[in-house]
């Protein structure tokens, strides 16, 4: 419910439309917490976020408005945050996402908080669940993997975030094509991984649990290779 009320507010399309005007009021009280600086401080971020993602300022708009309110007004973890931003369907992919999330939970603690120092945002952004972009770098297996991708603790998936793995996840089909579900069995580490590896236990359309598969969620890509036994869906 919350969802469709801010989605409503901060429409791509004009914002004025169809909402009644008490809560347009409500809607300028809001924007004037979350850019104090108008719509030139609006504007600014806008273009300096639309930079970082590639994309035109526009097409996110509405979106960044709703994440920014939405992180400003409290009770919002990165994972319900990236959710949010998911759900406006901006066509983004989830590197992108992850990046839009993490531009806003800076602006938070900029604005809020009085920090600017990069060495706190960092250590800040990271207790919230950012890893380091990486400038941008992707890859299918994380370096010094080894063994079976994906069906070996030594050489997980590499994901970019907790929803990404349910999204990596939903993409697959046994090799013969069956449909698959999925459940978290554990966290677990190998010594050549820095960070936690989720184990899901897989099983086909006709009930027969097939091999493990073996996600880490700490990354800022998300892998586009398929483990041993299975294929992405056409």
């Amino acid at each position: 419910m919350a969802f469709g009320f801010f989605k409503r507010l901060f429409s791509k399309k004009d914002s004025s439309s169809g909402i009644p005007k008490e809560l347009s009021g409500v809607m300028s009280q809001i924007l004037t917490v979350v850019f104090p600086g108008g719509e030139i401080q609006l504007h600014d971020e806008l273009k300096d976020l639309s930079s970082i993602l590639g994309v035109p300022a526009s097409r996110i708009e509405g979106t960044f408005k709703y994440a920014c309110t939405r992180a400003f007004l409290g009770n919002c973890d990165k994972e319900t945050l990236i959710r949010g931003i998911e759900k406006h369907d901006d066509g983004l992919s989830d590197r992108q996402i992850n990046l839009f999330a993490k531009f806003v939970f800076t602006k938070l603690i900029r604005q809020n908080r009085g920090f600017d120092d990069p060495a706190f945002l960092e250590v800040a952004l990271s207790a919230l669940g950012f890893m380091p972009d990486n400038n941008g770098l992707e890859y299918d297996e994380i370096p010094g993997a080894f063994g079976d991708f994906g069906i070996e603790s030594t050489n997980p998936v590499p994901v970019n975030g907790v929803l990404s793995s349910n999204n990596y996840l939903s993409k697959l089909v046994t090799d013969d094509g069956l449909a698959i579900s999925w459940e978290r069995v554990c966290s677990m580490r190998a010594n050549n991984i820095d960070n936690l590896i989720d184990c899901y236990r897989i099983t086909d359309s006709k009930g027969q649990v097939r091999q493990y598969i073996y996600i880490s969620g700490y990354h800022s890509c998300t892998s586009k290779k398929a483990p041993k036994g299975y294929k992405f869906k056409l």
